[in-house]
Order: structure tokens, then C-alpha cells, then sequence
């Protein structure tokens, strides 16, 4: 247990108002929306059972050179990341412009990242945090 970083986050917000057990519920309750990592062989999956990925895999358009270069090069995509949000966002408009997948098409293979959910403790690192915990956290 880092109780560094446990003291700072009782520091922050409505833990004061809390007893030692109200604050470890808090930190433990999975409550927090979360992005998981999208693999391209599930983004193909979805592109073949939509029809899309021959179309995709045989374009000489500069979209779908992307995307095959993509799909080749990572086996992942990480939308919580700004950056990667970012560039698959532009790379699926770029798909969508060329008329080589459709909007719903670009939405469903976003919503393969399917929002999950954490708790705040384990957003600090803290994984499971304890009643005795936070109260030695609150006197140290």
C-alpha cells in the first residue's frame, strides 16, 4: 500500500465528511468509466461479419493503406490514450469520407473498446484499500 498517495487522495474532495469505512467503500466501489484495449483481430472480426473487410483489404485508397498498415504494424489500440483517440478517430472519418465503411460501421468498431469500469483506488494504484488503511493513512 502506498500510503503516500492514499493520504493525498483523503486530502481531496468529500473524505473529510467520511468515517474510515465510508471512505474504503468509496475508494472500492467500481464506479469510474473506463476504456479498454481494442484488438484488430476483433476490429477485423466486426469489419468481415460486416461486410466491409474485403473492400477494405483491396482499396488502393489511402484510407484503407492505413488501415492495413496499421492493423499490421499494432495489435492493439488504446482509446483512452489523447493521442490514439485521436489518430483511429481521424482514420476511421478518413474510411467513412471514402465510402469504405459507414457511420454506424465506425461507431460500432469505436464502441469495441466497450466502457468498463474501475474504482478510484484502483485508478491510484491502489488496488484494494481497507478500513485500517485509510484510518492509519488519516494518522500518519
Amino acid at each position: 500500500m502506498n500510503y503516500e498517495i492514499l493520504k493525498m487522495e483523503l486530502l481531496n474532495g468529500g473524505y473529510a465528511s467520511m468515517n474510515s469505512q465510508e471512505a474504503a467503500s468509496y475508494l472500492n466501489n467500481v464506479n469510474i468509466p473506463t476504456l479498454k484495449k481494442v484488438k484488430y483481430t476483433d476490429v477485423a472480426s466486426y469489419l468481415s461479419v460486416a461486410g466491409k473487410f474485403l473492400a477494405i483489404t483491396e482499396s488502393t485508397k489511402d484510407s484503407a493503406k492505413m488501415y492495413r498498415l496499421a492493423a499490421a504494424t499494432f495489435t492493439t489500440f488504446d482509446l483512452s490514450k489523447p493521442f490514439v483517440n485521436t489518430v483511429i478517430e481521424g482514420s476511421l472519418k478518413n474510411l467513412v469520407d471514402d465510402n469504405l465503411l459507414s457511420d454506424t460501421n465506425k461507431a460500432a468498431i469505436l464502441n469495441l473498446a466497450g466502457a468498463g469500469s474501475i474504482s478510484r483506488a484502483a485508478q491510484l494504484g491502489l488496488n484494494h484499500v481497507s478500513e485500517a488503511q485509510v484510518t492509519t493513512a488519516r494518522e500518519s
